[in-house]
């Protein structure tokens, strides 16, 4: 195998040139405009074969198409197509790729559809792909948020149709015949609708088997009314068969399941407030089936479904809160509200349908048959003080998936055979915290005491003490005033009184100690005379 592309050098100079034009628009690009960049190739591939005379095969040719959006220097997206052309070949693939800021690749979504001619056989091949890998970050006004997700899948498909009327389509012959169809088609579906209503409406219409059944069994190990710990089974099925005007339709479905539990609830109130939790742990395993099919004027129609799987999980809830505290007439609480749980899924599956029809004549059998499994965590918990509470949860979950499936059917002259696989494994993780605030509560609150305290300001002016504000009580008001200033003024007299009385007898008593120290003094200064003439006496006596 070789490749030879078309003008070799010049599309090697042309592309330089583009790159070099690319890196100049880069750095010459406004910061904050967004540009939109793309280039283009087309070239041909074939086998080599030497130029002899022999006639040469028509070689496909791939064109390619890519453009990227840049924001501040940096890619943002970009998308990727491809278009193949041949002789007996056509196809497309596109692939769309999302960039972070670091620049990494946050999502790529890819497809392809191939589609291969020979004569009256068809060879169709689609893929599907998709990539994420990306972190998000929420943010608002009260709550802030992270989340994580990692994905990738996958699924091919390959069909290969044969044309057996590919020599007559487009003849008056087959136009014909298909407008007999179409027509026959009408007549029975306007049969079919007559019988359909005769059945409904007029009875028309006997039921040849119906029926249910249901079963449930316990073995309790502890069973006290709150605590639980046994097995459980149940089993129900219900079905029936009807034949009328409408046809023949028959339906059923069947469920089982098993386990093993383990469940426990209680609650406490005191002093402190109340205390209440749950708790629960189960392993059961599972198994359903359902079916229906209906046979009428327009063909047969039936399909079903059968799966089995298995569980295990665990989980707890509780809550706190405190006795109330009322606040402006508001009752006020505070607590925690806190869930967690963790489990663990696994399912298989199947499911089929088959239709069968007679204008045009057709036969579709397919089928589908899939497995997966699933792991998750998860937790979140409330705290409130009165009117504010703030909730924090997060969570990780792990999953993978498989599946196959398949057709063989016969429509309007052509066979078709089909499978595909497909497999997508997923991966995320999360946590947010949001703050919220009762503005209600807060209102309620606000009103009552301010209709608390405007209580407070009439019962300090309802005087009277009759419960309401009237003349009454300005006159109880000004009575009281009038009191109030003739209790002071007596009060003042009297105390004018008691302090005239009391100077009174203040001086009074200052004049008679006046008086006796002017009584003391006369008597020292007669003593101090007489001392002094005895003292002269007796010193000239020695003489």
């Amino acid at each position: 195998m070789s490749v030879r592309r078309s003008d070799n050098n010049n599309n090697i100079q042309r592309t330089q040139q583009a790159q070099q034009a690319q890196q100049t628009n880069r750095n010459s690009a406004p910061s904050s405009t967004p540009t939109t960049r793309s280039s283009g190739n087309s070239f041909e591939t074939g086998h080599s074969r030497p130029n002899f005379a022999q006639p040469q095969f028509s070689r496909p040719q791939i064109t390619t198409q890519s453009n990227t959006q840049y924001v501040n220097g940096r890619p943002q997206s970009n998308s990727t197509t491809a278009q193949i052309q041949g002789r007996n070949l056509e196809g497309s693939a596109q692939l769309d790729t999302q960039f972070g800021r670091n620049g990494q690749i946050t999502q790529q979504d890819f497809s392809a559809n191939i589609t291969r001619n020979y004569g009256a056989t068809t060879i169709n091949q689609q893929a599907q792909g998709s990539y994420t890998n990306q972190t998000t970050y929420n943010s608002s006004s009260n709550s802030r948020g992270v989340d994580y997700q990692y994905n990738r899948s996958a699924s091919v498909n390959t069909s290969v149709t044969h044309d057996y009327n590919a020599a007559q389509r487009g003849t008056p012959e087959y136009a014909a015949q298909r407008e007999a169809y179409a027509q026959r088609a009408e007549n029975l579906q306007t049969l079919q609708n007559a019988g359909n209503y005769a059945a409904e409406n007029l009875g028309l219409r006997t039921t040849l088997a119906e029926g249910s059944v249901s079963s449930q069994s316990q073995a309790a190990l502890i069973d006290n009314g709150s605590t639980f710990v046994g097995a459980r089974a149940q089993a129900n099925a219900q079905g029936s068969v009807t034949v009328g005007t409408d046809g023949v339709h028959a339906q059923g479905n069947a469920e089982a399941r098993a386990g093993v539990y383990a469940e426990t609830a209680g609650q406490a109130t005191g002093a402190y407030g109340t205390v209440a939790g749950s708790a629960g742990a189960r392993a059961e395993v599972y198994a359903t089936a359902e079916g229906q099919a209906s046979l009428d004027l327009n063909g047969l129609n039936a399909q079903g479904r059968v799966a089995i799987g298995a569980e295990v999980s665990a989980d707890v809830h509780g809550t706190y809160t405190t006795p109330p505290v009322t606040i402006g007439g508001v009752d006020m609480t505070a607590g925690i509200d806190a869930n967690a749980r963790v489990a663990a899924q696994a399912e298989a599956s199947a499911s089929g349908r088959v239709q069968i029809t007679g204008n045009p004549p057709t036969a579709i059998i397919e089928g589908e048959v899939g497995a997966s499994a699933v792991v998750k965590a998860e937790a979140d918990a409330t705290i409130h003080v009165g009117p504010f509470s703030v909730t924090g949860s997060a969570y990780a979950s792990a999953g993978a998936e498989a599946r196959a499936q398949g057709a063989i059917g016969f429509d309007d002259g052509k066979l078709t055979i089909s499978g595909g696989i497909g497999a997508a494994l997923g991966i995320g993780a999360g946590a947010d915290v949001s703050i919220t605030v009762d503005v209600g509560a807060i209102g309620n609150a606000a009103v009552g005491l301010a209709r608390e305290g405007a209580q407070a300001v009439v019962n300090t002016l309802d005087a009277n003490n009759n419960g309401r504000l009237d003349i009454g009580d300005a006159a109880a008001i000004g009575q009281n005033a009038v009191n109030t200033v003739r209790d002071g003024v007596q009060a003042v007299g009297n105390a004018i009184g008691d302090g005239v009385q009391a100077v009174g007898n203040a001086v009074s008593q200052g004049a008679q100690a006046v008086g006796n120290a002017i009584s003391n003094v006369g008597n020292a200064i007669g003593d101090g005379i007489s001392n002094a003439g005895n003292a002269v006496k007796e010193f000239f006596s020695g003489w």
